[in-house]
Order: structure tokens, then C-alpha cells, then sequence
């Protein structure tokens, strides 16, 4: 079974080591905006990432997954402005439904388009631990998708994101019982 894991990944960078190599540097912005404190930074930091996925998957020749990416990066960038403005949240979840209509490809398609859901509804509506837990529900979706569609790379990365999340949840929560960060709401 590892020799197979070996193999695949192998593989997967030897057809398209550019997209491959795009996909290391993009874990570094990850690991980075889900270690920090600060909601405004997480959202910046998540701006910069969804355009380094937009290349990733632009040179897998992915373009479903890129078009989504497009529209979720725009998303987070536009929260960074309008936080808590239910309008732009609903247009950005309606975009979200019409793409899943059009990238709709069996019932595991449904588990994406439910974590782009949750995330708009994070982002526009949620701060500070509240968010980070609508992030660890978003990559259980996500790595349940990826299971099932057998994607080594992004379960690894699903599983990265879940201890970087959990672990970042929890200084939060200790942080904010000493007193050291005001809670937003």
C-alpha cells in the first residue's frame, strides 16, 4: 500500500511538476494564515493563497477547480471590506450554487459546494474562534471529497490544515481566559 502512495505521488509531480511545485509554495501561505491570531491577517494571507491555487490549478488545466478558486479568492478579499454585509455574502453564495451547477460532476460534488458555503457564511459573519471552527468543518468536507476522489496531495493538506486548526483554536481559547486577546462577537 505505501509503495502504491509512492508511486502515485511519483507520478502526480512527474506529469506536471511545474502545477506540483505551485502547490508546495501555496502550503506555506496556508500553514501561516491558519497559525494567526489575527482575523484581518487570516483574510489578507487567504487572498495570497487563493491566487497561487488559481495558478496551481490554471496549470493542471483544472478549470472548474480554478473558477471556483477565482471566485472564493475574490470572496475573502472582498470580506476583508465588507465584513458582516449580508448582501455581498448571499450574492457570493448564489455564485458558489451557480458554479456547483456547472461543475456538478456526482454526489461527492456536493461536499465542496457545502464548504464554500459555510466558509462565505464564516467570512462575512463570523470572527475569531467561531470561524476557525467553520474552517475545520469546511476541511472535513474537503477531506472527505478528497478521499473519494482519491487526491493524496489535498488529503495531506486537509490534515495539515486540521492540526494547524485545532492547535490554533485552542491558543485562542487559552489566550482569551488569561485576558490576552478581547473577544469579537
Amino acid at each position: 500500500m505505501l509503495n502504491e502512495i509512492i508511486t502515485y505521488l511519483q507520478g502526480s509531480y512527474k506529469a506536471n511538476p511545474t502545477a506540483q511545485i505551485w502547490w508546495r509554495i501555496a502550503i506555506f501561505p496556508l500553514i501561516i494564515a491558519f497559525t494567526t491570531k489575527s482575523d484581518y491577517k487570516v483574510k489578507l494571507i487567504f487572498t495570497l493563497w487563493g491566487w497561487i491555487w488559481v495558478v496551481h490549478f490554471f496549470l493542471l488545466e483544472a478549470y472548474a477547480a480554478m473558477i471556483t478558486i477565482v471566485l472564493a479568492t475574490i470572496r475573502v478579499a472582498v470580506s476583508i471590506k465588507y465584513s458582516w454585509n449580508q448582501k455581498i455574502m448571499y450574492f457570493f453564495m448564489v455564485l458558489f450554487l451557480i458554479a456547483s451547477f456547472f461543475t456538478y460532476q456526482n454526489i461527492f460534488s456536493i461536499l465542496p459546494i457545502t464548504a464554500w458555503l459555510i466558509a462565505t457564511y464564516a467570512y462575512f459573519k463570523q470572527s475569531w474562534i467561531r470561524m476557525r471552527a467553520s474552517f475545520l468543518i469546511c476541511s472535513w468536507l474537503w477531506l472527505v471529497h478528497n478521499i473519494f476522489n482519491h487526491s493524496i496531495w489535498w488529503i495531506m493538506t486537509e490534515l495539515l490544515i486540521e492540526i494547524t486548526l485545532i492547535i490554533t483554536i485552542i491558543r485562542l481559547y487559552f489566550d482569551s481566559e488569561k485576558g490576552r486577546i478581547k473577544i469579537i462577537k
